[in-house]
């Protein structure tokens, strides 16, 4: 785990908010605090989509990708006022998970592991820390230090400028 403080929080809040920078990260959960609360489970309803466009989409993700949702955030963020706080979790898609796993060598299966990177907001300061679980229980923090080199190259590539506080 490793946790940063944004810098620039306002081209960072761009970037979230306004590009498609984060859009193919899945959606686990966001909280938005204006006027009143707004909570988003990201959690696919397999039930909405047809059986052809559920064939499109890997089974192996049951959450649904950012882009479909950034639109609403956005919206609800924005105004002359800063929300009061949010809280995103993104987790990463299973194809992305297998990429880093086979670029360090690591004998784990996609389906096995979850890497997050929570957004903070709060106070006007933005936190992005980075999270992982595995099935089963492991001494080995290999997966954990490729995901948080992966995210600190992300973020470094889409020009966010931080502090690794962690």
């Amino acid at each position: 785990m490793v946790s940063y403080n944004v810098i620039e929080v306002r081209k960072c809040m761009n970037e979230l908010l306004l590009k498609n920078t984060f859009d193919f990260f899945l959606l686990q959960e966001a909280t938005i605090n204006t006027f009143a609360s707004f909570n988003i489970d990201g959690h696919r309803l397999d039930d909405f989509f047809s059986d052809v466009e559920l064939d499109k989409m890997d089974e192996r993700d049951s959450l649904m990708p950012y882009e479909m949702f950034r639109d609403w955030c956005y919206n609800i963020v924005k105004g002359k006022k800063a929300p009061l706080s949010f809280q995103i979790i993104f987790a990463l898609p299973c194809n992305i998970v297998e990429q880093i796993a086979m670029a360090n060598e690591l004998s784990v299966a996609a389906s096995d592991m979850h890497l997050v990177a929570i957004f903070r907001f709060v106070d006007g300061n933005l936190t992005i820390t980075t999270g992982t679980s595995m099935k089963e229980f492991s001494l080995d923090k290999s997966l954990e230090h490729a995901f948080d080199k992966w995210m600190f190259d992300f973020l470094n590539s889409a020009g966010i400028v931080f502090d690794k506080m962690l």
